[in-house]
């Protein structure tokens, strides 16, 4: 399954089927920054990548991702992190991630 992080999520209360609740899961987690959350400010993404150079961004996005979603919806594994190339030419990087759903 490949997920696209959108700025614009929808919170689903009854998703259809578990890779649309999973989907909504990851996109949740990679759109909280970290120590927003009261009750565990461990949830979502460390965003001290902000104002790095490109590629040490992608490289701080990427291994965050990798841990974060990992950690918080264990019924995946992160296959591969990737970028889409017109995002970056306009100074923003969202991650497309393929995962491996173990339900």
């Amino acid at each position: 399954m490949i997920i696209n992080v959108d700025d614009d999520i929808k919170i689903d209360f009854t998703p259809k089927s578990v890779e649309d609740e999973i989907r909504q899961n990851i996109q949740m987690i990679l759109a909280v920054n970290k120590n927003e959350q009261p009750l565990d400010r461990d949830f979502g993404i460390n965003a001290e990548f902000i104002d790095s150079p490109t590629n040490i961004a992608k490289a701080k996005i990427t291994a965050e991702t990798i841990e974060r979603v990992e950690k918080y919806e264990p019924r995946v594994k992160v296959i591969a992190v990737n970028f889409d190339d017109f995002d970056i030419s306009v100074g923003k990087i969202s991650p497309r991630l393929e995962v491996e759903v173990n339900v």
